[in-house]
């Protein structure tokens, strides 16, 4: 058992860097900003080695935090909402180093005005990143995204559910090329 934050711990989220072999986690302490860490598996004792803790964002406190891995671009996504700034969906692009465990991250990008329960996926047959979320009417929402290096760059926002739609899930369905929510 490997301890990853001995303290509280929320929004917890993990992904798997192919192009690193790394595992990439997202937490938030409670009354901090999300955390990210880096991990190497062991497999000979399946034992994991932590990086240090890299702050996805020192201004703002966030919440309902997700991670995806884009593999066309060896590139990790940080999705969250910014409580501080009223609750803004925002996402970075991370690369992973596989040589210490660590993390850096390109510049923030607000996607939307206001999203809650935020989850993502990659389209692999588009090489695009798809997010689903709850909109401000409490609405199911959906935006895709391109990635260029470590910016990322938003389409217009499509409702999927005009009603009430908390805690979306998505995934990719390879087989059909198509985003299920």
């Amino acid at each position: 058992t490997t301890t990853v934050n001995a303290g509280n711990t929320r929004s917890l989220a993990i992904a798997y860097d192919e192009s690193a072999k790394r595992v990439v986690l997202a937490y938030q302490r409670f009354g901090s900003n999300a955390i990210a860490k880096v991990g190497n598996v062991d497999p000979s004792d399946n034992s994991i080695t932590f990086g240090s803790e890299i702050e996805v964002n020192t201004s703002h406190t966030l919440n309902d935090i997700n991670v995806v891995y884009a593999p066309d671009q060896e590139k990790t996504l940080f999705v969250y909402k910014n409580q501080t700034n009223y609750n803004y969906g925002m996402v970075r692009v991370g690369t992973v180093d596989p040589s210490d465990n660590s993390i850096s991250f390109g510049t923030e990008v607000q996607f939307v005005s206001e999203a809650s329960d935020i989850v993502g996926t990659f389209d692999s047959s588009n090489n695009k990143i798809v997010l689903a979320y709850r909109d401000n009417n409490n609405y199911g929402a959906a935006i895709v995204g391109t990635i260029s290096g470590t910016d990322v760059s938003f389409g217009s926002v499509a409702q999927f559910q005009g009603s009430d739609s908390r805690n979306p899930d998505i995934t990719f369905d390879s087989t059909n090329n198509k985003v299920v929510i």
